[in-house]
């Protein structure tokens, strides 16, 4: 969670599919775009 709500704070614009890619490609996580829209629904984003 920390690091979704640093990359949104950065870059506001990142959907959950650019946050999913992010998190997946740059960062190696294994998440998928359910459990991305579920935090940001969490964290107050969406």
């Amino acid at each position: 969670m920390r690091l979704i709500d640093e990359e949104f704070l950065n870059r506001p614009w990142k959907v959950v599919p650019r946050m999913t890619n992010w998190l997946q490609k740059d960062m190696g996580y294994a998440i998928n775009k359910k459990r991305v829209e579920r935090l940001y629904r969490v964290m107050g984003l969406s």
